[in-house]
């Protein structure tokens, strides 16, 4: 059981970074996406963008500020004797 509670922050910390990295992702090509719509006049394209990549970017924002708040409660490394 040890090493299952020393793995958790290990494992949280990887799933946050991995949920993280696929937020910025899809953000960032859905803000593209819709600048090349503008650029493009094209207001379907800009719609298209914002109803399909929207939700899957509020999915994965969301997973990562759970994984992150998470963390925070076993990860041992960030404790202080001081107090």
């Amino acid at each position: 059981m040890s090493t299952t509670k020393n793995r958790l922050p290990s494992l949280l910390k990887t799933a946050f970074f991995v949920t993280f990295v696929l937020f910025m992702g899809i953000g960032f090509v859905l803000v593209c996406t819709q600048v090349i719509g503008l650029i493009a006049t094209s207001p379907a394209m800009v719609t298209w963008a914002s109803e399909t990549l929207t939700v899957p970017a509020v999915i994965f924002a969301s997973a990562a500020g759970i994984f992150a708040f998470i963390h925070t409660y076993f990860d041992s490394s960030e404790m202080d004797d001081d107090d």
